[in-house]
């Protein structure tokens, strides 16, 4: 029916550890951009920081982090709810264990017009039929993930889900 990318980054067992949080956080290409976008940089500065201003009536109980940063239905399933499911079912798998679920949130037909990025998984799941333009696409893709309880702190390509 589709795939995921998912990551839990146990940012709060690497601060309990005293483990360098800057090596965490570029783990990978996309948790360091959803890491910069997310927190405090700056030294003699929590990396929380910027959350906990941004969410002080709704504080953030653990500094671990559930990122979704793939979420594809193939063509024949999308509309059915599958999506809108796959993301219940992570909201309630990991709402004991972390503080946050973020996620990507950026129109998959963009990044498959990418030069190497076309392979058989690219063509089954028929991104040339979905709206190129990148306005219309992100604004409909934010719509969408804000009906799920979704927000956009920062104005940013990172939501945060409020359930």
């Amino acid at each position: 029916m589709g795939k995921g990318k998912l990551s839990l980054i146990q940012f709060g067992l690497a601060m309990d550890a005293e483990f360098p949080l800057r090596d965490v956080m570029d783990a990978s290409s996309t948790i360091l951009a959803m890491s910069e976008s997310l927190f405090s940089w700056a030294e003699d500065v929590h990396p929380f920081e910027k959350l906990d201003e941004h969410f002080e009536n709704d504080p953030i109980f653990n500094a671990d982090v559930c990122f979704v940063e793939q979420l594809e239905i193939l063509p024949a399933f999308r509309g059915q709810g599958i999506g809108r499911a796959a993301l219940i079912s992570i909201a309630r798998k990991f709402h004991n264990s972390c503080g946050l679920l973020v996620l990507k949130a950026f129109p998959l037909q963009r990044e498959a017009r990418l030069p190497g990025k076309v392979d058989q998984w690219m063509k089954a799941m028929r991104y040339d039929e979905l709206d190129q333009d990148l306005e219309r696409s992100r604004l409909k893709l934010y719509s969408w993930y804000q009906k799920m309880g979704f927000t956009n702190p920062f104005d940013l390509g990172v939501l945060r889900s409020t359930a």
